[in-house]
């Protein structure tokens, strides 16, 4: 996430996706919401296939690669060190 100001420089890392900061307030507290709604016989890491009550590493388990990360840091460190370079929540 970042400000219109930074957005060229977020887009330029690869593996990166660039979400915006609000424009008439950037620099409040934003929450970010993340979802799965990916479904289809095929895909087995949907979070439909997760059973209610499943604590977050069971979660993490059934959805692999799919499961939701994130992480905070810097704007140098991604554009130095890659994304890989901010720790994952």
């Amino acid at each position: 996430m970042g400000t219109e100001e930074q957005r060229a420089t977020v887009e330029g890392v690869p593996g990166v996706t660039f979400l915006p900061l609000s424009a008439a307030t950037p620099t409040a507290k934003h929450l970010l919401i993340l979802r799965n709604t990916v479904d289809g016989p095929g895909f087995d890491g949907a979070i439909q296939r997760v059973p209610v009550g499943s604590d977050p590493a069971r979660t993490a388990g059934i959805t692999g690669a799919h499961h939701p990360r994130t992480g905070y840091c810097d704007l140098s460190t991604p554009t130095s060190s890659g994304p890989d370079g901010c720790p994952v929540a």
